[in-house]
């Protein structure tokens, strides 16, 4: 059973704009010849989605640290939506304007990795809610190469699996886009992404594909795969974002967890969820979020590789314990 005596704060899950870590380059400790499926990356899902007035925020909103405070905090995925402009990329989250756009995203990574050499920063980019054909998208983005020539990693020699010292102070692109293949390829990675969910209930089902894919990259990276491995924690459909990754009934960072219906007793079988306590022998199972639960599941598998984790409204414990999982 998850923790039950932490109800209100758990480390896994925040809405907070900053956060009590501060890792801007926690790589300088990566060995240079150490590949990249060998590292466990920190990572964000629609990671320019943090803004609080944004249209349908409930539903839209994915994170709540800015993009120069995700990477201070030692985030070192995002996951950036493209959507074509006559005369730039503006930033979506499905048909919805996060307020942002691609020369603003690429001007922080440049400023982060200015002040970090040591670091990189993986971009995976994809068309969003626009039907620009693939050599309209390559030209534009063509325009964004040319103003930003020393700040993407160009994977001149073909590698499937880049070490360290290739990638410091570049943006190393996973690209979902025709034409734009400086770098690696978003299909070349081997994913979990099980995100849609039928209701909460099915979070049990999202922690065994969580697991199993952790399990999964331990097993092949020991074993010499060339794979790089990313598994999302993030999902939808099921309730709004933040429900899923927290747990929680509103979108704070101490809200109240959501009952999932089902009373226990005392002696009643271990749940996967944790309990609330309503006295006199009697407890409400609440939903942990993917969060808590995939933060549980890291601290007790003793697990080597992790690969890329990608979240929704990461806490601090979380992005923390992906990092330090490098050097344990």
């Amino acid at each position: 059973m998850l923790d039950a005596k932490i109800q209100y704060q758990d480390g896994a899950f925040s809405c907070e704009s900053d956060l009590d870590i501060f890792n801007p380059n926690w790589m300088s400790k990566l060995p240079e010849r150490k590949k990249l499926n060998q590292i466990s990356i920190p990572g964000t899902h629609d990671s320019m989605a943090y803004g609080e007035k944004i249209e349908f925020a409930s539903n839209t909103r994915t994170q709540s640290l800015s993009l120069k405070n995700q990477l201070n905090k030692g985030i070192r995925f995002l996951d950036i939506r493209l959507n074509y402009r006559e005369k730039f990329f503006a930033i979506h989250h499905g048909s919805i304007f996060l307020g942002f756009n691609f020369l603003e995203v690429l001007v922080d990574c440049e400023n982060f990795l200015e002040k970090n050499p040591s670091e990189f920063i993986l971009m995976r980019v994809q068309q969003e809610a626009s039907s620009a054909n693939d050599r309209q998208i390559w030209a534009m983005f063509r325009k964004y190469h040319d103003m930003f020539k020393n700040l993407f990693w160009l994977n001149r020699k073909g590698l499937v699996n880049p070490n360290i010292e290739e990638l410091r102070g570049k943006i190393v692109l996973l690209s979902e886009l025709e034409y734009v293949d400086f770098s690696l390829k978003y299909s070349s990675l081997e994913i979990q992404d099980y995100y849609s969910l039928e209701s909460l209930d099915n979070l049990k089902d999202k922690y065994i594909a969580i697991k199993d894919h952790f399990d999964k990259c331990n097993t092949d990276v020991k074993g010499g795969s060339e794979k790089i491995f990313l598994n999302h924690i993030s999902a939808k459909d099921a309730a709004f974002p933040y429900m899923i990754a927290g747990g929680r009934t509103v979108m704070k960072t101490n809200s109240p967890r959501i009952v999932t219906g089902k009373i226990l007793f005392e002696n009643d079988d271990e749940s996967l969820y944790p309990r609330l306590d309503l006295g006199e022998g009697v407890f409400a199972e609440v939903y942990p979020g993917a969060n808590k639960m995939t933060l549980d599941l890291v601290n007790k598998a003793e697990l080597k590789y992790l690969g890329i984790v990608v979240c929704d409204f990461p806490g601090s414990e979380l992005i923390q314990k992906v990092i330090n999982t490098n050097f344990d």
